[in-house]
């Protein structure tokens, strides 16, 4: 028991004498269209130790600031921009424990808009805006309009809320090839998404993502 705290003394003597000569900022900024900017930043010693006593300050484009808070539980600085705009935000992060703060520029584009589908027909000339049934034996094309800001579409498509078809791309026009899917009824999804960074915060020490789903379309195939 006795060697138990002693060597919790030490410890507490050695945290309160150490000095962080570094840190580490790393940010994620998550968006959707017509909600605030959430913003997330990290702040830890080389080490991987949180720090809690920083004050963190997030500046935007325009030149607004914000501090952000700590939150205790996720070990990380909080807030939220109400209403964000696209361009560079900076992060300053400084402490009395830290002998030199740390800047970080993270660039975050916000979606100007959500994808509304054009039209949904298929390779013989039938289209689901006129209210007729596509044949599922024939290519079936997607279409909708460009939002600004734009990196990625996302296409789903559903049958009795299941997943059945999945799309990943940067045109505005989506393919799916004939006999993909069967006779049925399905429900048609685009997703804009604007994003910059690592999702892993490896590569990069900071990850944005703007994102914005269209209403859903109905479909019927035979």
């Amino acid at each position: 028991m006795k060697k138990v705290i002693i060597m919790l003394l030490t410890f507490m003597m050695f945290s309160c004498t150490m000095e962080v000569k570094t840190i580490l900022v790393r940010a994620i900024f998550e968006h959707s269209y017509g909600s605030p900017l959430g913003i997330q930043v990290f702040v830890e010693s080389t080490e991987g130790y949180s720090l809690d006593a920083a004050r963190v300050i997030v500046k935007t484009p325009s030149g607004m600031t914000q501090l952000l808070r700590y939150n205790g539980t996720r070990a990380y600085y909080e807030g939220t921009i109400q209403s964000p705009e696209g361009g560079v935000y900076t992060i300053f992060a400084e402490s009395k424990a830290i002998q030199n703060g740390m800047q970080l520029s993270v660039p975050c584009n916000i979606i100007a808009g959500t994808p509304d589908i054009f039209d949904i027909q298929d390779s013989g000339g039938k289209s689901s805006l006129k209210g007729e049934k596509l044949n599922h034996s024939k290519d079936i094309s997607i279409s909708w309009n460009t939002i600004q800001n734009t990196t990625t579409y996302i296409v789903r498509v559903y049958q009795n809320a299941a997943l059945v078809f999945v799309k990943v791309l940067k045109d505005q026009a989506v393919l799916i090839p004939a006999d993909t899917l069967n006779a049925g009824t399905y429900y048609v999804s685009v997703e804009a998404q604007s994003i910059a960074g690592d999702p892993l915060l490896g590569d990069k020490p900071y990850y944005t993502l703007s994102s914005g789903t269209g209403s859903s379309f109905v479909c019927t195939l035979e």
